[in-house]
């Protein structure tokens, strides 16, 4: 009876040590693995600051070429006098030189205005002078386009506008048609709904020209809409 029962203990003894080896094993598994989880977001996250400091260092670099192309002004870090930190433009050109300007920098950089002024250049009809400030930004997933000139401009197509008839004579005038609404309009007249003033109206369209300097034109949308002519031509 005595050996049977220190058999059992033994039996018993072993069945616990062999189970607290595996609970043992266990938790080195799930620390190693713990670990190594660890380690690969170490080693993601390294690569991926790796990245951003790598287009980042890109970013400066393309920045300091626009800057001599486009005779701007480079802005550095106040912490780091040699980290190109920014842009300024100081110049004067037509709304849609800079547009194509403000769409060439949005897609290649990150950028935040950090001060811009704007004033209609009196000497050049159609330029608008600017004085802006950008901070180089850390590349990111998304970027918004942002709207950076000084009044929106909009095409007459994008302004949804279409000439409907044309009056020549001594006095031309034309019906235009903005949305629902229809308006008949003169040589000098303003036309609020598109926000542009009327410069020229003849039998083959209307001229406008938008707050922005810019000029646009309205032409017959099909051959149904007829162009009436009263007295002589224009």
């Amino acid at each position: 009876m005595t050996l049977k029962l220190a058999q059992l203990v033994k039996r018993l003894t072993l069945a616990y040590a062999n189970l607290l080896l595996v609970f043992l094993a266990l938790i080195c598994v799930m620390i190693v693995h713990r670990e190594w989880q660890a380690y690969q977001t170490a080693q993601a996250t390294l690569r991926q600051y790796a990245h951003k400091a790598a287009m980042f260092d890109q970013q400066t670099q393309l920045l300091t070429q626009l800057a001599q192309e486009l005779d701007g002004t480079l802005q550095f870090s106040e912490d780091d006098p040699v980290l190109v930190a920014g842009l300024q433009i100081v110049d004067s050109m037509s709304l849609s030189n800079w547009q194509s300007l403000f769409t060439r920098l949005q897609q290649s950089l990150w950028l935040e205005v950090e001060s811009m002024q704007w004033r209609r250049d009196m000497e050049h009809s159609g330029h608008w002078q600017a004085d802006i400030v950008w901070q180089l930004r850390r590349p990111a997933t998304l970027k918004p386009e942002q709207n950076w000139l000084p009044i929106n401009v909009f095409s007459d197509e994008q302004r949804g506008g279409s000439l409907l008839t044309v009056l020549g004579g001594i006095r031309p005038a034309a019906l235009v048609q903005v949305g629902q609404v229809q308006q008949w309009v003169h040589e000098g007249g303003w036309l609020p709904s598109l926000a542009a003033t009327v410069e020229h109206i003849s039998n083959k369209g209307l001229t406008l020209r938008y707050q922005s300097g810019q000029e646009a034109t309205l032409k017959l949308a099909n051959d149904e809409q007829v162009v009436f002519t009263l007295g002589e031509e224009d």
